[in-house]
């Protein structure tokens, strides 16, 4: 099951965000951010401070072979994306080391998770002296219940912390581009009670977009919800004009389906162009085994990749798509080819189907370092 990211305040009440699917919440985002005003307060025996906060349930890179994150908060819980600002006006100097804070929920202490280090979050440590100005931004494990914490300095021989919620100023939403996310193609087919979504979308907008996600709403056949399943697109980020396959296993029968994009971000990097296919060929089908593709791809950049992924859309003979399936390669450093082997589905998932002809995707599944 997919991850999702939601966004609250931490020191002021929480926004409440709705659930939809399997009780997975939608993308939001806060309406506060750290004003630019770096005209510091007068009082010289004080270090004024402000924060705000962002949640997810995630952190780090996404591994699609895995379905999972390098970082996911325990059954409970959540991560607490703190981003402070610091105005240090007193003689004493302040660290933003992370063991020298703490978040305090409901009268518990909770110190720094060590997702704190990722580079998604981008912390830096530093000392900041009389007259210093300082950003960053620190992360903390906490209940998911939580409506309200105090971020709080710890370390030894610091000086009076006063906080300034003068340092905070209001944004307008941000923008949702999920109307320029097209469906392009999709299908499914059921095996052993379990229903197999697979479909591919476009990037339709100018610029690229990233963690596009796709809502399924299942219906009976008196055309009532009886389910909703929600999805992210495999790449990370699309560039505008490409596409990008997606793929949901859903238990439980139904009698049909629609497909919805529900949210797409703006994206602060472009996806890595640097991976071509060097060849591939499609095997013959043996007793147990309906076929496989293999061939070489390689990275022609200068990044090293710890994860790559390589999607294969399979056609019958009469161009309709019956199958997504993946392989990945781990640890492709500049330069480096590397093999690929992409099993096809056992044939007794969709009888009487043969693959004609295929389509592949290769990209990067980290996040940018």
């Amino acid at each position: 099951m997919k991850k999702q990211f939601v966004i609250i305040g931490i020191a002021v009440i929480l926004v409440a965000v709705g659930l939809s699917g399997c009780n997975k919440q939608t993308n939001t985002q806060t309406n506060n951010q750290i004003s630019n005003n770096t005209e510091p307060p007068t009082d010289t025996k004080i270090c004024y401070y402000d924060w705000i906060t962002e949640t997810t349930d995630h952190i780090g890179n996404y591994y699609s072979s895995l379905d999972e994150y390098q970082y996911e908060a325990k059954p409970g819980y959540i991560f607490s994306i703190v981003t402070f600002k610091i105005f240090n006006q007193a003689i004493q100097s302040v660290s933003t080391n992370p063991w020298n804070w703490e978040m305090i929920v409901n009268s518990v202490s909770y110190s720094h998770h060590t997702a704190t280090y990722d580079n998604e979050i981008g912390h830096t440590t530093v000392d900041i002296g009389k007259g210093g100005y300082f950003e960053t931004k620190i992360v903390f494990e906490i209940p998911k219940s939580t409506t309200t914490g105090t971020l709080v300095y710890t370390g030894l021989y610091g000086p009076k912390m006063e906080r300034d919620d003068t340092l905070i100023t209001e944004l307008p939403p941000p923008p949702d581009y999920s109307s320029s996310i097209e469906i392009i193609d999709s299908n499914y087919y059921m095996y052993v009670g379990f229903a197999h979504f697979f479909g591919v979308a476009k990037n339709t907008y100018t610029k690229s977009v990233s963690f596009i996600k796709i809502s399924f709403t299942l219906y009976n056949e008196n055309n009532n919800v009886i389910d909703t399943e929600w999805t992210y697109a495999n790449k990370l980020v699309v560039k505008s004009g490409d596409t990008t396959t997606f793929d949901l296993l859903h238990e439980g029968s139904f009698h049909h389906y629609t497909i919805t994009v529900v949210s797409a971000s703006d994206s602060f990097w472009e996806p890595y162009q640097d991976l071509i296919i060097q060849d591939h060929i499609l095997n013959e089908a043996s007793e147990y085994i309906s076929g496989s593709i293999t061939g070489n791809i390689k990275n022609t950049g200068t990044k090293y990749l710890e994860f790559v992924d390589i999607s294969a859309i399979l056609y019958d003979s009469s161009g309709k798509m019956i199958g997504i399936n993946t392989d990945n390669v781990m640890y492709l450093d500049a330069g480096q080819s590397e093999t690929f082997e992409i099993y096809l589905f056992d044939q007794d998932r969709m009888p009487d189907t043969t693959v004609a002809s295929y389509k592949l995707e290769v990209f990067d599944t980290s996040l940018p370092s």
